[in-house]
């Protein structure tokens, strides 16, 4: 990474434990130390999105993390039948009051991080808790690519 700060292998096990066999709801990523990114949070399949938001930030809006969620919503093409999908996406979360060092630390890992999360199709950078946690947002920007 540009930064210096290493994925740590179990990210990238638990990343394709969560693509592939469906494993999580989402998983939460943390710097641990100023030297390696490591998984925080596991969320089983039944785990809600507010669960998530919760956990990728703080009351003071003081922390960064990087997060991965499975996305379940409804889509539906005029003339078809409403079908329901799956989507990955990765957010950077770092909030307002976070300490600029650690912005820059997650800001310049972000890149390379996000090459390691292979398949994940959009990707969402957040300041607060409120822009993570508007799910209609979400929703649109999942939506953004669907072939019409």
């Amino acid at each position: 990474m540009s930064s210096g700060v290493q994925i740590s292998q179990s990210c990238i096990d638990e990343f394709f434990a969560m693509k592939k066999s469906k494993k999580y709801r989402y998983l939460v990523f943390h710097i641990d130390g100023e030297k390696v990114v490591e998984v925080e949070h596991k969320g089983e399949r039944t785990a809600k999105y507010d669960e998530f938001v919760k956990l990728m930030t703080s009351e003071n809006d003081d922390i960064c993390r990087y997060g991965v969620y499975d996305y379940e919503y409804s889509y539906c093409v005029q003339g078809a039948p409403e079908t329901k999908k799956e989507k990955m996406f990765l957010v950077s979360y770092c909030g307002e009051n976070s300490p600029i060092r650690l912005k820059m630390l997650y800001s310049s890992s972000y890149d390379a991080f996000k090459s390691k999360m292979d398949g994940v199709g959009t990707y969402i950078q957040t300041t607060t808790a409120d822009e993570l946690a508007d799910q209609k947002e979400v929703e649109y920007k999942l939506k953004k690519n669907e072939r019409i």
